[in-house]
């Protein structure tokens, strides 16, 4: 019987795009809340950050991230 993996990174496009994306969005919600000392707001963007890296699914991913992506600016 031969062992199957799963591969340890998503080199799809989808999941590529997703990554730069909020990526990128979380590093500027970090740094803003930090500037700002508003600590849900850089916490959000350190977990959009790490999201990538923990996240299964494509359309998951995108929901989990619109969603903390929302929160941000929720009073």
């Amino acid at each position: 019987m031969a062992l199957r993996y799963a591969p340890a990174v998503d080199f799809s496009p989808a999941a590529m795009l997703f990554g730069v994306i909020f990526g990128s969005v979380g590093f500027a919600a970090f740094q803003i809340g930090r500037k700002r000392e508003n600590w849900r707001v850089a916490g959000l963007g350190i977990g959009l950050m790490g999201l990538t890296f923990v996240a299964g699914g494509d359309t998951w991913s995108w929901i989990a991230a619109v969603a903390m992506t929302g929160l941000m600016f929720w009073p």
